[in-house]
């Protein structure tokens, strides 16, 4: 074996020879399955059922009719032309102003289309609606579709885009290259014609309808690896919603798998199912909704942990190899440059981080290409080792794995930096510190230092980002176009946890990676699908030379663009495609699986997307950015050095010293056959664990638990109103219209309920909207406020139970500052105002009374995260993401009792001017008769004192250097036991004087205070007690503008007196 590939096993001697691994902790779910059998939602008036694993929203209400499509006219569309049922004579049409008795209908289901509908010029939607129950009627009119039942039950009813996420074109665009072939052949127009249904759409109508019988309410899933086979297993298990129909339905279980590995599989990717895939031909907006048949359970098995648990050995070059002898020579000439003394180092881009904030330096750029460095240690001579290895030390225990360089959000790290954002959520810093991991792992796998990880392994496990924003649908992470960032941190991340010990961790990094491999492979080639299916999100034309970027949510799903498509776009994500992309164990995996090897070679070798997308930086290895040509090359398609120097020579190659390196290593490294070092042995098995579905915060992988359960289409109000997120291009929305069994109604109180992490269910108790309500100004009532508090990682929120959430006093004694409340009033508070500050927790508390109990909407607005307890129960906890102030943006449903009731808020200033408001309100909208607020109620019942301070004011808000002046203010004890205070007087920080006082409850007095000015300097100076503040100056000694007009006067009379005198005397 070469001296190079031995020096490297001594490396690799400490990962593989880890220690015992710790047991690992258990994890749960967070969902329980009773909910969706036992909520009381099901009780609701009005409920609308959503799962990621139907195309069709289920619901249900007490009512005797259910409009469709109401007030779809305000959105600039009509209502459908016309709908089809089946009879005894077969499918019949009825057009607006037309109806059917249900009597006359012989199955459950109803087709609904727009062809030729108002609004509707481009393409049609038909919809499917399924019945339980018998309807007495169905009638469409020029404004919605009405059907109407016997008694204040609908039943169990379905609905949903019949055909998913497709758009036939209408009639006169029905050869427009706008549309693709899967499109085209459905004809609505010919249907309307014809007055009836062809069979194939009647086969669609009741496949779907035995589904809904059988409907997926939840979804649990869970993962188990065997590194014997490098298996991970990912097991998906349903529950359902069952029920029987009226029209004697048979039911049928469909378990579908996540539409983008559908995709994945359909082209190709090799996982292993349980059970075979039934194919119903649905599209949404993340690929074909494919699932398995009269099943519970569905395994997905992908062979894909050697890419995780093997490592490609870096090898010294082929010594007859004169290409690859060079870029050796190369590459040690910049180490030697770079490493010129051991322990310094800065970073490349500029430098800077040990004397500046790191987030004014190019620090977030440097470390990206900074893995290099430590990649490039096994091709280094000792001497230069022994250089090199110090300075990384350093850096990495000084710098990288501290907090300096990291902003906590959610109680994980982002790495911002010129450029790189967060925008109150993960954003692109998000996804640097994701994948910093790469650089942290070649860190501790080529220096040998493991013990630094063990000893920061909280710190690095809080950088990994991406499986907060994975999701079921997409399969993979969301908002991400740059490869080098999704499977292969994900693989960093695993090795590290292998590594120090953390199966637990080790078993879901690489749980993420496999599930993010699938997203790389429709990456190549699922546009295909699309192309077929077009018009996908805009009404243009899509050329075949398309790419699927990123996935976005909400039923906008993947992004696609190319070099020509779309014709105009604010940025062509598909030039992002082989951003960072450096692993070249994830290269493995691209090399040896067909037909994704075709498909990356055919890119990289098309004159455009490939050649092109390079032209004039064949040469330019940007390690932080875009690798060169010849990198790429190297790593996904093993051209030799030779086949690479025809790209480029070792000698021209230009970037920074980081980028010539990783150049470097992609000639040396197809110089001689691979070999693979295993670093995670065979024989490690992890028995199940939850998905992404996970408690426990950061420390398991995720901060909350994922929930997403749009597929097709997304609910917006008003009522249950599907929405189509994105169309056109423009970022508008395409609105069908409400659903509503209550149109004379408004929504009243409506609470959504996470079900599992792909369902939920949102219910609805319609209230009548009252003539006459309170006036606005009602809502202007005082609250108290106390803070700020630590923010603690941003995660205090959740995390940190401060005084006030767990006893009632007046004061507080927390890590040696005292904290008092506040008064303020409301409904918003300027808490930057209050506090002085925008950063940190507060407390807002009040105290209500009700004269019955009642439902109430806790209306709520903050810049961060906010919670908030009724009478000591959590009713409301969110912490998804930071913003500008919005009031209102949060409406929970609460119930009062009879009688008094305690408000506890809990928010946080994270982003822009801390604001927060808090109002409660009646089911619709408006403010709520009879209610009585005291904020200080609490502290009289509880037999607590709290004093209250107000109206500090100053005989004279200019004073000459001398005189006295009076501070007087208003204090109360409003609280329900006698207080002993001492009011200190500050002028300017600095105690003057102070004054003892004991209040008894219910008990108020003026205290004054007397300053003298010659105590002070010339100025503005402020002064204080106990919090309130004035402003006092003092100006230059001399006459006052009192004396001066005195003497001025007197000076006047006595003029006058003269001349008056003068003239007696003259006469």
């Amino acid at each position: 074996m070469p001296r190079g590939a031995l020096l490297l096993l001594a490396l690799l001697l400490p990962a593989c020879l880890a220690g015992t691994l710790a047991d690992a902790e258990g994890v749960a779910s967070a969902y329980d399955p009773s909910v969706i059998y036992e909520g009381g939602w099901m009780h609701k008036p009005f409920w609308v059922l959503r799962s990621a694993a139907s195309p069709a929203w289920l619901m249900r209400a007490r009512s005797d009719r259910l409009l469709f499509f109401y007030g779809i006219r305000r959105w600039g569309r009509g209502p459908p032309t016309c709908f089809y049922v089946k009879t005894r004579s077969g499918v019949v049409m009825f057009e607006r102003g037309e109806s059917v008795e249900g009597v006359e209908m012989t199955a459950p289901w109803i087709v609904v289309s727009f062809a030729g509908s108002e609004g509707w010029e481009l393409f049609d939607v038909p919809w499917l609606i399924y019945l339980q129950r018998r309807p007495l009627e169905v009638r469409l009119t020029d404004e919605y579709l009405e059907i109407r039942f016997e008694g204040n039950d609908t039943g169990y009813v379905a609905a949903m885009p019949l055909y998913g996420y497709l758009k036939p074109p209408q009639d006169a665009y029905a050869s427009s290259p706008i549309f693709g072939s899967k499109a085209r052949a459905v004809r609505t127009w010919e249907w309307r014609r014809l007055r009836t249904l062809p069979e194939e759409v009647v086969e669609r109508c009741e496949f779907w309808c035995r589904t809904f019988l059988r409907y997926p309410a939840g979804m649990w899933e869970t993962y188990y690896i065997n590194t014997t086979g490098d298996v991970v297993v990912i097991r998906e298990e349903y529950k359902w919603l069952s029920f029987e129909d009226e029209w004697g339905t048979k039911p049928l279980r469909f378990a579908p798998i996540s539409p983008t590995l559908a995709l994945a599989i359909k082209y190709g990717f090799p996982a292993e199912l349980s059970h075979e895939l039934y194919d119903p031909d649905f599209y949404t907006p993340y690929g074909p909704l494919m699932g398995a048949l009269e099943t519970d359970v569905v395994e997905i098995r992908m062979h894909v942990l050697q890419y995780v648990n093997e490592m490609e050995a870096p090898k010294m070059p082929d010594p007859h190899d004169p290409v690859a002898l060079r870029a050796l020579e190369r590459l040690r000439e910049v180490m030697r440059e770079r490493f010129p003394r051991p322990g310094e180092f800065d970073i490349d881009h500029g430098g800077g981080i040990w004397s500046r904030d790191p987030r004014e330096t190019n620090y977030c750029w440097a470390v990206m290409g900074d893995i290099w460095y430590c990649r490039a240690l096994p091709y280094l001579d000792e001497g230069l080792r022994r250089i090199v290895k110090p300075c990384l030390r350093k850096y990495f225990r000084d710098f990288v794995l501290t907090l300096k360089p990291y902003d906590p959000h959610r109680g994980k790290l982002l790495l911002h930096g010129p450029g790189i954002g967060s925008w109150g959520s993960w954003g692109d810093a998000g996804k640097f510190s994701t994948n910093l991991i790469q650089t942290i792992w070649a860190y501790a796998q080529f220096t040998g230092d493991w013990e630094l990880i063990r000893e920061r392994w909280d710190l690095v496990k809080r950088l990994f980002v991406l499986p907060d924003e994975m999701r079921w649908q997409g399969w993979g992470r969301y908002s991400i176009a740059e490869m080098g960032d999704m499977a292969p941190p994900c693989a960093a991340m695993a090795r590290l946890a292998w590594g120090v010990g953390d199966l637990e961790y080790y078993g879901f990094a690489a749980y993420c990676f496999a599930k993010e491999l699938a997203v790389h492979y429709v990456m190549s080639l699922g546009a295909e699908y699309f192309y077929e299916h077009r018009p996908h999100d805009r009404p243009e034309p899509m050329d075949e030379e398309v790419f699927l970027t990123n996935i976005w949510g909400e039923t906008a799903g993947w992004q696609i663009d190319g070099p020509r498509y779309p014709r105009e776009t604010p940025e062509r994500q598909y030039m992002n495609r082989w951003v960072r992309f450096q692993c070249p164990d994830t290269a493995r995996f691209y090399r040896e699986v067909e037909p994704l090897h075709r498909a990356v070679e055919r890119e990289l070798n098309d004159p455009e997307v490939g050649w092109g997308r390079w032209r004039g930086r064949e040469c330019r290895d940007d390690s932080h950015i875009l690798p060169s040509l010849v990198r790429i090359r190297s790593l996904l398609l093993d051209e030799p050095p030779e086949k690479l120097a025809e790209v480029c020579k070792p000698e021209d190659v230009v970037g920074p010293p980081s980028g010539v390196v990783a150049a470097m290593i992609a000639f040396i490294r197809t110089s001689t056959p691979h070999e693979y070092v295993r670093l995670v042995p065979r024989g490690i098995y992890i028995p199940p664990r939850p998905g992404l579905d996970r408690t426990g915060g950061w420390r398991y992988g995720v901060v909350e638990p994922v929930y997403d359960p749009d597929l097709v289409v997304t609910l917006r109000g008003p009522w249950a109103t599907p929405v189509w997120r994105f169309w056109s291009g423009d970022g508008g929305d395409l609105y069908f219209g409400a659903i509503t069994p209550f149109p004379e109604m408004c929504e009243g109180f409506t609470e959504e309920v996470p079900l599992s992490w792909i369902s939920g269910v949102k219910w609805f108790e319609p209230v009548k909207r009252r003539e006459e309500a309170p006036p606005e100004s009602s809502l202007r009532v005082e609250w108290l406020v106390i803070g700020p508090f630590p923010n603690r990682m941003d995660e205090s929120l959740t995390e940190d139970e401060y005084p006030p959430e767990l006893w009632l006093n007046e004061s507080y004694e927390y890590e040696g500052r005292t904290y008092a409340w506040r008064a303020a009033v409301g409904p918003v508070i300027d808490l930057h105002s209050l506090l002085g500050t925008d950063w940190g927790i507060a407390y807002l508390l009040n105290y209500v009374y009700s004269p019955r109990s009642m439902k109430a909407y806790l209306a709520l607005g903050s810049t961060g995260g906010c919670r908030a307890w009724i009478n000591d129960e959590l009713v409301f906890s969110w912490h998804k993401r930071h913003g500008e102030f919005v009031e209102d943006r949060h409406w929970v449903v609460v119930n009062l009792s009879r009688g008094w009731n305690k408000i506890l808020i809990k928010v946080e200033g994270a982003w822009g001017r801390w604001m927060v408001s808090c109002k409660l309100l009646y089911g619709d909208g408006m403010p709520i008769d009879g209610l009585v607020w005291n904020p200080y109620h609490g502290f009289a019942e509880a037999k607590r004192p709290l004093v209250r301070l107000a109206n500090l004011t100053l005989s004279k808000e200019v004073a000459s250097l001398g005189e006295r002046v009076t501070v007087s203010l208003d204090v109360a004890n409003l609280g329900g036991a006698p207080a002993t205070l001492s009011l200190e007087l500050r002028v300017d920080g600095q105690l003057v004087a102070s004054q003892q006082l004991r209040l008894e409850p219910g008990s108020s007095t003026k205290v004054e205070f007397v300053i003298n000015t010659s105590e002070f300097g010339e100025g503005l100076h402020r002064i204080e007690v106990d919090g309130l503040e004035a402003s006092l100056r003092v100006i230059r000694g001399g006459w006052s503008l009192t004396a001066l007009s005195t003497w001025l006067a007197v000076a006047l009379i006595a003029i006058l007196t003269l001349i008056y005198a003068l003239k007696r005397a003259g006469h």
